[in-house]
């Protein structure tokens, strides 16, 4: 996700490099969220319940991996910006 969230973000802002950070951070951050916690509702929604349970979506690397996705992110992003 840190490459993929880089590379959108450097094509997205091409006039405007400075903003490509914040935008890299933002992509990253949400990848992970997406792909980590949405794309898991439908498992979750498929269960049968007989009585009360507690789901939990994410976790405890969930957190981790969010918050390192977009900070790798600007960190590749930066190494770009910096070559200009």
């Amino acid at each position: 996700p840190p490459a993929v969230a880089s590379l959108f973000s450097l094509l997205a802002s091409y006039k405007k490099p400075k903003k490509a950070a914040p935008l890299a951070y933002v992509t990253g951050t949400l990848g992970v969220l997406v792909g980590a916690d949405f794309f898991h509702l439908p498992e979750l929604l498929q269960t049968h319940l007989s009585h009360a349970v507690e789901a939990s979506i994410g976790g405890a690397a969930i957190f981790d991996m969010v918050f390192l996705a977009g900070i790798i992110a600007v960190l590749i992003d930066s190494l770009f910006i910096l070559k200009k």
